[in-house]
């Protein structure tokens, strides 16, 4: 049945992957499914590269980033999403579950940590500058995810975003600001 999922995937037959999936979910064992078919999409085949430009002074009023790898990497999931997870109720009979499993291996195997490769030595300013835009874009990304399912709670996310990030946050905005003042004085 497998096979048969893989070839309906290849071949872009919707049907074929169904009747597979209802096949092995008779016998208890879909997930292997619903695993393959996540792991075989583009954005979990690669390392996504980080990386900010090299500064050393920065003009905060007109700073911006002009290669922000992390928004092209936010970019290529929407794509990804609207490829192959638009229509997952023409093969999954359960498909509200398996765009919660789907959302919560994008968020917490790709987005997490792929940001915080993208912060890791960075500058306080940039730090700041660079999670406050991620976290704009990443609302960008949910509020697009909602509208295709319901099994996505944008709130939750941002929970586990600020755990992960507030207290890093304020160490950085402290360095920034002990800067700033040495700068001054």
């Amino acid at each position: 049945m497998i096979n048969v999922f893989d070839d309906g995937k290849k071949f872009n037959n919707k049907t074929m992957m169904k009747s597979a999936y209802m096949a092995l979910s008779e016998l208890d064992d879909n997930n292997t499914l619903l695993q393959t078919y996540i792991y075989d999409m583009e954005i979990f085949k690669k390392v996504y590269e980080m990386s900010h430009p090299k500064i050393e002074n920065i003009d905060i009023d007109l700073y911006e980033e002009e290669k922000n790898t992390f928004l092209n990497f936010l970019n290529k999931i929407k794509s990804s999403y609207q490829e192959n997870l638009v229509d997952l109720s023409e093969i999954f009979y359960n498909y509200e579950k398996a765009y919660k499993i789907i959302n919560e291996k994008i968020f917490y195997d790709l987005i997490i940590p792929t940001l915080e490769r993208f912060l890791k030595n960075t500058i306080p300013f940039t730090f700041l500058y660079s999670l406050e835009n991620a976290f704009k874009n990443i609302e960008f990304l949910g509020v697009y995810i909602e509208s295709v399912t319901t099994s996505f709670n944008l709130e939750e996310i941002f929970i586990e975003l600020k755990d992960r990030f507030s207290a890093l946050s304020i160490d950085k905005e402290r360095s920034f600001f002990s800067e700033i003042f040495e700068k001054l004085f």
